[in-house]
């Protein structure tokens, strides 16, 4: 079953560590993991990079010791308990701790020293996630601190249904870079909240630096239409999870660039309309014409406020005192009400524009402005949203709603306003 290959983007892939200068694909190219589907092997003239799904294999298996750690093994999320208490999978059932716990997978940067970073992204061949049918919740860190938002987003919409491996591409916001100039970095991944036992594997993790252009790729192509009349929906944002946005055209097509093959997150959003998320399987060779079908939204409301797409709303209650980024309880429980405004609107991504008065310098004002926003997101974060989520911005004096002439004056322009950048 298994083949031999050793092409100029992956190097040998029967090797646990590679690392390939100016591929192909990529100026640096850095792979933890042999390429053999969890030491199965794939069938003859399989590419895992095609976007394919491999077919069911076996388990449970024994890892080998060879493997690096945290690939080609079974794991299952640390917040699973058993089987008494908790809803799960095969993998978790005959697996045992601590044999099943969550690893690291340490991936080594040396071959990154002194390089100019530009962009960064991750493959990784993933095995059995399940979260849209078992409820589980993943989360993604480098380095055992930093979340990766645009990560977790992917997995919390795979459903392979079994022990079924897939190709993900996974693009890293730019905030990630400065964590890839060490001389390691870490990739753990955990459901330490849900008490679902949805155990999954990693064949191997590839990191590309400063990609330019990947060896397979598709060119997707959607159409959006309305659900009851079948019309098609001009001007629609239809973003993929590799950062790529597009709107549609008079026709309700969204035509994207050649795009990594395998699986992706859709998301579109019009006005009026319900956003739609969609998980697709990208295969190379079947540029595929997908129908999202957009349904009519109810009014969302927010403080006697129709919310729709760029509708800005002042958070009132969110106050600051002069050269201050600590808000209220009253603040506090405003927060909490976005908090409930997002968990019931999944698909909603909010701006966070933070204003202050004139005192002080224009710069250390700016400066205030952006600290205030980030401890509003830091606490929206800690209530459990997402924090891909929410964009900040501070503007400092630069936006004041009155003039600031009078101490009430200065206390309402010192003010957070939300702005909804999708639903």
């Amino acid at each position: 079953m298994v083949q031999a290959q050793t092409p100029a983007t992956d190097g040998d892939w029967k090797k646990h560590h590679v690392t390939l200068l100016n591929t192909p694909e990529a100026d640096v190219m850095i792979r933890v993991g042999d390429i053999d589907n969890l030491n199965y092997g794939f069938a003859p003239g399989f590419d895992p990079f095609t976007g394919k799904s491999t077919p069911v294999h076996g388990y449970p298996w024994t890892p080998n010791t060879v493997d690096p750690a945290g690939t080609d093994r079974i794991m299952v999320p640390t917040s699973y308990v058993g089987a008494a208490s908790c809803t799960g999978d095969g993998y978790s059932k005959l697996t045992k701790r601590p044999h099943n716990a969550p690893q690291e997978i340490t991936i080594p940067l040396a071959a990154l020293k002194g390089k100019t970073i530009t962009s960064i992204y991750l493959q990784i061949f993933v095995d059995d996630f399940r979260s849209p049918s078992l409820k589980s919740y993943f989360k993604v860190w480098l380095n055992g601190k930093v979340r990766v938002p645009e990560f977790e987003q992917v997995l919390r919409g795979i459903d392979q249904g079994g022990p079924i491996g897939k190709l993900i591409t996974i693009k890293l916001n730019t905030d990630k870079i400065p964590l890839f100039k060490q001389d390691k970095i870490t990739l753990f991944i955990d459901d330490s909240l849900s008490c679902v036992g949805d155990g999954y594997a990693i064949d191997f993790v590839k990191v590309l630096v400063n990609t330019k252009k990947f060896n397979k790729t598709v060119s997707p192509q959607f159409k959006i239409v309305d659900a009851q009349t079948q019309q098609p929906l001009a001007n629609v944002t239809v973003s993929l999870s590799n950062g790529s946005v597009v709107r549609t055209d008079a026709n309700g097509m969204a035509t994207f660039p050649p795009t990594p093959a395998g699986l992706c997150v859709v998301f579109a959003s019009a006005k009026e309309y319900k956003s739609i998320r969609k998980d697709i399987d990208l295969v190379q060779g079947n540029t595929q014409v997908i129908s999202l079908n957009m349904k009519p939204a109810p009014p969302v409301i927010y403080e006697e406020t129709k919310l729709d797409l760029g509708t800005v709303v002042i958070l009132k209650n969110v106050q600051f005192g002069q050269g201050k980024y600590t808000t209220d309880d009253a603040g506090i429980a405003e927060l909490d009400r976005v908090v409930k405004l997002m968990n019931e609107n999944p698909f909603m991504v909010i701006e966070l524009a933070g204003h202050t008065s004139n005192e002080g310098e224009a710069s250390l004002n700016k400066v205030l402005s952006e600290q205030r926003v980030l401890a509003c997101k830091k606490y929206l974060v800690s209530r459990g949203i997402e924090e891909d989520r929410i964009v900040t911005i501070g503007y400092g004096g630069e936006k004041p709603l009155l003039p600031n002439t009078t101490v009430n004056n200065r206390i309402y322009n010192r003010r957070v306003e939300m702005k909804v950048v999708r639903m």
